[in-house]
């Protein structure tokens, strides 16, 4: 196993340089003690004022949990949990189903923590820049600067994801607080900053570096592209509006994203992980990132984490693991969610299904008193069929896969510790499908090049799919809807479809789409009726035709822990052998003897589905922002320490 280094690393800079936190937005001070013709001169002290940018990274306000998680949330595929009849029970759920406070203590944090690394950053860039280092092109300060440059360009990234407009400051602080109480700036005009900056310094960084905790060149070109993607999309206007994008305007940015993304395609060396005689490459990808190593070839850029020390990817995101067990540590949460519909959505053969989407649970099998089919005892932890529909949850982050390590340090600690599971910021995949997209635009058709780099992310996903089934299946949409598709499937759980949603203008289309979905499949009305793109799968060397099943039977591994062939998505009249069992307790699934949704559960998930993003669908009368706002407020800290020269945008209250 790599060692993970550059966490540590961060930490002893902040300790050598006193990097505390700073209570007010304004009040963010220079990272060092020392003067900057001491500091930059020396490249050991340059490395070590660079961790300090890194270390913001590494919090629950930033990509430890609320970035890398929460705030991602709500979208057609990520569902953070919430009581079906109280949506709004605390901040954050009330934030991630877009009915935010200006008072939000989650917002609040996640953006002091990021204009505390862009400050980091920003004195960082300028002392480096005055430095003989830099004139001189000393290969080790370069770098540092193209890495500064990409971690401010990132941090600025998610702030205008966030709150849209926003003030935008890019040198540090002077001594006379003369550039610190900033108007906002358009968010569409930070973009084309940050963009240009990065075309320009990108270069700076190598293709590779020592631990892919550290920002790589085909990083800062993806980041460039997505940043670009970003500006050639729709925009929200600051009087409620959603406004399409101008073809004209957008092509330039079509062309930078695709030009980047060729430029990594091309020179960046990377690949996608593949299978072996064990697992399909997309497991084999997250069984990796769950063992705590790299993969390097795929993953362009990762947030390092520390065991105990942070990470909340394996309990606040993956499959739920009820049962505090020495095999496997605490119990986790698995606060994140995905729709049913979501689930049926998938191609029966892709790989990516059962890593990223769990219909089960793991737990303590003998308090399930399965005991159906001849089988009349078992013991131990074991994966278990949920009975309740609202609880899908995202996978990838599976604590079941994490070394002993972390099972023996969190059992001992017998509470939530951290798993010290990196979050991958970018990878080769998301790549692809951006040069797909970027190039179907800019050109206006589907090129050969742009039809390969979907086709290698999809056959990895369906390793029995050959050329031809992949051009019958271009066949059945438009090149763009299967990039949008694609990008679903492939990247649940992993911060980027609700982004994606929004510059696409599809946020609010796209939830209603699903809770409609949803309905047809579960609740008061719901006759398990879904519209199956792919109707068919094989069995047993047989075609059936896919449904939702009334009854889910199953059996288990040699191990007595993973289910096996369990009839997910076509129907089975009884149980093929007596070693099978069957969901709930020998009865249906989720649905009465007659296949009817149960009553009551029925008008709960009826209630769990309407109140799914509520917020996003009601008007500024309610305080929360104009009708189909994709953004939060500006936390009130923030208007408060401007002095009256911020004001909050899209119909949300000053106070």
């Amino acid at each position: 196993m790599k060692m993970k280094r550059l966490y540590m690393y961060a930490m002893i800079a902040a300790a050598s340089f006193g990097l505390g936190s700073c209570s007010s937005f304004l009040e963010q001070s220079s990272p060092s003690v020392f003067t900057p013709d001491v500091v930059y001169e020396d490249i050991d002290m340059t490395y070590k004022v660079l961790m300090g940018v890194y270390s913001k990274f590494n919090e629950d306000a930033t990509y430890s949990q609320y970035l890398g998680i929460i705030l991602n949330c709500q979208s057609d595929s990520e569902i953070r949990s919430f009581t079906y009849n109280n949506p709004t029970s605390d901040d954050g759920r009330a934030t991630t189903n877009y009915k935010p406070q200006i008072t939000s203590s989650m917002v609040t944090k996640a953006v002091s923590a990021l204009y505390e690394a862009i400050e980091r950053a920003n004195v960082l860039i300028e002392g480096i820049e005055g430095s003989s280092l830099y004139a001189s092109g000393n290969g080790d300060v370069v770098k540092m600067h193209g890495e500064a440059i990409t971690l401010r360009a990132q941090c600025y990234r998610d702030l205008i994801r966030m709150l849209g407009n926003v003030p935008f400051k890019i040198e540090a602080t002077k001594t006379d607080l003369s550039n610190v109480y900033l108007p906002k700036t358009d968010r569409f005009e930070i973009m084309e900053t940050l963009i240009g900056q990065l075309e320009q310094f990108a270069g700076e960084l190598p293709w590779r570096q020592d631990t892919p905790e550290r920002v790589t060149q085909g990083y800062a070109r993806g980041l460039c592209a997505q940043l670009a993607l970003m500006r050639a999309g729709w925009n929200y206007s600051t009087d409620g509006k959603w406004i399409e994008p101008d073809a004209a305007d957008a092509k330039p940015f079509y062309q930078i994203a695709m030009e980047q993304t060729k430029k990594v395609i091309d020179e960046g060396g990377y690949s996608l992980v593949q299978s072996s005689s064990a697992y399909s490459g997309f497991e084999n990808l997250w069984r990796t990132i769950c063992q705590r190593q790299y993969a390097d070839n795929e993953v362009l850029f990762e947030i390092g984490f520390v065991l105990s020390r942070s990470s909340e990817f394996g309990y606040t995101i993956g499959p739920r693991l009820r049962t505090t067990t020495p095999a496997y540590g605490y119990a986790t949460q698995g606060q994140i969610f995905t729709p049913i519909e979501f689930f049926y959505s998938y191609h029966p053969d892709d790989t990516r299904r059962p890593v990223s989407v769990y219909c089960t649970e793991f737990r303590d099998i003998s308090d399930t008193g399965e005991y159906a089919n001849g089988v009349t005892s078992k013991t131990g932890i074991s994966e278990n069929i949920i009975s309740n529909p609202q609880e899908f949850r995202v996978g990838k982050w599976n604590a079941m896969w994490m070394p002993s390590d972390f099972a023996s340090a969190s059992f001992a600690a017998n509470t939530k510790t951290g798993t010290g599971v990196n979050f991958p910021m970018m990878r080769y995949s998301d790549i692809l499908l951006m040069y797909a997209e970027a190039a179907y635009n800019y050109t206006g058709s589907a090129s050969a090049l742009a039809r390969d780099a979907l086709k290698t992310v999809r056959q990895r996903a369906i390793p029995t799919m050959s050329d031809g089934e992949f051009e019958e299946y271009l066949s059945t949409k438009t090149f763009m809807k299967a990039i949008k598709d694609e990008r679903r499937w492939e990247f649940v759980g992993e911060g980027i479809r609700k982004w994606d949603l929004i510059r696409w203008g599809e946020l609010h289309t796209a939830i209603a789409t699903t809770k409609t979905l949803c309905k047809g499949i579960y609740g008061e009305s719901g006759t398990r009726s879904y519209n199956f793109e792919f109707k068919t799968r094989r069995v047993n060397g047989e075609t059936v035709e896919r449904t939702i099943p009334q009854t889910v039977y199953y059996r288990y591994d040699d191990n007595n822990e993973m289910i096996l062939d369990a009839n997910y998505d076509y129907d089975r009249a009884k149980a093929p052998s007596a070693d099978y069992f069957s969901s709930n307790n020998g009865g249906c699934w989720f649905w009465d003897a007659e296949g009817k949704a149960k009553s009551t559960t029925a008008k709960q998930y009826d209630q769990y589905i309407d109140n799914l993003a509520i917020g996003l669908f009601e008007d500024d009368a309610t305080g929360y922002g104009y009708l189909y706002c994709p953004f939060y407020p500006i936390p009130s800290d923030m208007i408060r320490d401007y002095n009256g020269v911020l004001k909050q945008d899209y119909g949300f209250p000053n106070q």
